[in-house]
């Protein structure tokens, strides 16, 4: 009988609430990305059912039980480059970004000189990962009412 080890199992548990997350996200995608994504799920399940083959099932049960309880989640509290100087470094509540940046794109109502390639705020947004308001367009932050 074949058993999972704890790196494998740590893998598959991943891997399973990976497929769980695509799934879920499928209604967010079409056409060529839908296919993609649904590419990306197939290969999931065929990885752990590769790994399940020939393991006890009550061993599968008791890796898909918990896996099953695995949520992905995107964490980081290290918004700058690896090689940034410790001097340039200023640590701070995330929220208080936000509340920054919220400010900073009411300017893109009124000011926007349209210059989306170089516009430093733009840039600045992107580096700190401030959600995007806009999926098409000419920037993804891009608010000015016509």
């Amino acid at each position: 009988m074949k058993h999972i080890n704890q790196n494998k199992r740590d893998d598959l548990y991943w891997i399973v609430a990976l497929k769980e997350k695509f799934i879920s996200a499928r209604d967010f995608y079409k056409g060529e990305e839908l296919k993609w994504l649904n590419s990306i799920i197939l290969s999931c399940d065929t990885f752990a059912r590769t790994i399940f083959k020939g393991v006890d099932e009550r061993e599968v049960k008791a890796v898909l039980n918990f896996a099953n309880t695995v949520r992905p989640i995107l964490y980081t509290d290290k918004f700058y480059a690896p090689n940034t100087p410790k001097d340039d470094i200023v640590k701070c509540n995330i929220d208080d970004v936000y509340d920054l940046a919220e400010y900073a794109l009411g300017h893109c109502k009124t000011d926007c000189e349209g210059d989306f390639d170089n516009c430093k705020l733009r840039q600045a947004m992107q580096r700190l990962q401030v959600p995007p308001l806009a999926e098409h367009g000419p920037c993804e932050y891009f608010c000015k009412e016509e």
